[in-house]
């Protein structure tokens, strides 16, 4: 049975427009499910931020919010959004291009261009940087620094290399114009072209980009949920670039954090292409717009779940500021090469993969592959995927990895160190392996066919030491007639079944107050309150730290 808690986005049984706002646009309604239990509960989060840390918006999907709340809650959004005006940035841009080069100021605090009349007012212990070329200012993803949050921003830039693969690709696929969604890289080259062959939107959440681009070249934008921060101005630009010429000669190229989740980005896809599917000619709703997504191999179940007629391209996008990500002798990830791919719509014959870099076309499966993805006949097609040449297991009848090895117990190949019989991830709510919690019979309903983990616990030989301990505590004065030094009170795990929110396996466990060290009964503890306890009592700590000793020295006293 699996003992982490799952969480999932809900997409149906609400009204998306009326879901709260955060400073990053509309959020997610996520459904929160217990192992073991049908318990099931929903609230409102951040879309773009999974880390409280960045986004501390957190609303329960009952929670009753008064008008007075939404005000402030509405000044607090605006005030989190970058003061920038957009046409200001643009017209400060064109002076800076046509000043001196020693005029030319960027600051590497503020991460803002400015003019020589500008730094007498600008902050002092602030880094600047001088003298900027005009190849500087054409190329903002080398000027900006990265922001390399996994699950919000990942700007983890395309290799020039993988850059002009793309291009290439799509010049010969003929088509005019890419919408890049989070891909400023293929965005910048696209406006660098002197040949001015293609034309490109981007689409991004980094408000930097601002200052080198005009409105109708950028938008900020969130691609999860599908949010434009500058109003309909914005949305307007971005449904034009995808009708224009009735739609024809469009592609989708998006570069999405590998953190995001998938659904999610699949959700905002298919909103753009509801968008372009208007200026389609009548009898041609079934075609699709064309997509480009770069993502990890080791997605292609989700995606293929979610459009099941994308493929995967064998070719591995390299990137420059990933130390696993890329090829070659500096890169982390050995002689596999960069885990990421292209997956797309286009049947996958007409793209083809570069010969100097060792790819071939296969004419059994009709398609390019890499030179490690050699074709297996019993299984009839390439099946290697992470970058090493696949064996075939006749035992498993197909093809798997070369480090993997056939368990006769599991009946399966596995890793040489695994363990044999281990649990699978199945449904959270019953542990039945045939389904996920989401088409679980049980959902919604009071399951008691399994017994609690904490019932468990508490019908072994622990519950006996804690008896044990609690007597011993009951023997010794109370605390108003000891001396703090001699204070010491002994908790169970029985007394905070309520209050625990993950699984403990301590029968007991003892606080001394002017100790650091610590009794304990039964296993090694993996929990908060625990490793709380082994700090002194008379340290500063944190208010929710206090609270939790509050607690474990209360059970006490009622154990008592």
């Amino acid at each position: 049975m699996p003992s982490s808690i799952g969480y999932d986005v809900v997409f149906e049984g609400y009204e998306s427009s009326m879901a709260p706002t955060c400073p990053h646009g509309p959020t997610l309604l996520f459904e929160k499910i217990c192992p073991n239990s049908a318990k099931i509960s929903r609230f409102f989060a951040c879309s773009a931020s999974r880390d409280r840390k960045l986004c501390k918006f957190y609303q329960d999907f009952n929670e009753v919010v008064t008008e007075g709340e939404l005000k402030k809650r509405e000044i607090f959004n605006k005030n989190q959004q970058p003061k920038y005006d957009h046409l200001e940035s643009v017209e400060r841009f064109k002076k800076l291009q046509n000043v001196p080069e020693k005029e030319r100021i960027f600051c590497k605090y503020c991460y803002k261009l400015l003019l020589q009349s500008e730094r007498k007012n600008h902050n002092k212990k602030h880094e600047l940087q001088t003298g900027l070329t005009l190849d500087q200012l054409s190329k903002p993803s080398e000027l900006l620094i990265p922001l390399e949050n996994n699950s919000t921003n990942a700007q983890y830039l395309f290799s020039r290399k993988a850059t002009e693969f793309i291009l290439d690709t799509v010049q010969h696929l003929g088509y005019e114009r890419v919408l890049c969604v989070g891909a400023p890289r293929i965005h910048e080259a696209i406006q660098n072209d002197k040949n001015k062959k293609l034309e490109s939107l981007l689409l991004d959440i980094d408000h930097r980009y601002v200052q080198f681009y005009p409105p109708d070249k950028y938008c900020r934008y969130n691609m999860f949920n599908n949010h434009f921060f500058d109003g309909e101005k914005s949305r307007d630009i971005c449904t034009e670039f995808l009708q224009r010429n009735n739609g024809r000669g469009v592609i989708l190229v998006t570069d999405p954090p590998f953190g995001g989740l998938v659904d999610v980005l699949v959700t905002t896809m298919k909103n753009l292409q509801e968008t372009w599917r208007h200026a389609i000619e009548t009898g041609k709703e079934s075609v699709k717009l064309p997509v480009f997504w770069i993502f990890p191999y080791f997605f292609e179940p989700r995606i293929l779940q979610s459009w099941p007629k994308f493929t995967m391209l064998d070719y591995k996008v390299d990137y420059e500021n990933h130390d696993f990500f890329k090829s070659g002798p500096n890169s982390k990830s050995k002689k596999k090469g960069s885990p990421v791919r292209i997956f797309t719509n286009i049947s996958s014959n007409l793209i083809p993969l570069p010969a100097e870099d060792g790819y071939s076309f296969c004419s059994i499966c009709n398609k390019y592959v890499s030179k490690e993805n050699k074709h297996c006949n019993l299984c009839n097609s390439c099946t290697s995927k992470d970058g090493t040449t696949y064996r075939h297991c006749d035992e498993c009848n197909r093809c798997v990895k070369p480090v993997r090895i056939h368990c006769k117990t599991c009946k399966q190949c596995m890793l040489p160190n695994h363990r044999c019989n281990e649990l699978k991830s199945g449904c959270y709510i019953c542990g039945e392996m045939n389904h996920k919690h989401r088409y679980c019979p049980h959902r919604g309903k009071k399951f008691g066919g399994k017994k609690r983990k904490f019932d468990s616990l508490l019908n072994d030989p622990g519950e006996t030491l804690v008896k044990q301990n609690t007597e011993q505590a009951s023997s010794k004065p109370k605390m108003s007639d000891t001396n703090d030094a001699d204070f010491q009170e002994t908790t169970s795990l029985k007394n905070n079944l309520e209050q625990a929110p993950c699984y403990n396996k301590d029968n007991c466990v003892s606080i001394k107050k002017n100790s650091v060290n610590i009794t304990k009964v039964g296993q090694r503890s993996r929990t908060a309150f625990v490793n709380v306890s082994k700090r002194p009592l008379k340290h500063k700590v944190s208010a929710s730290k206090r609270f939790r000793r509050k607690k474990i020295l209360q059970f006490s006293f009622d154990a008592v």
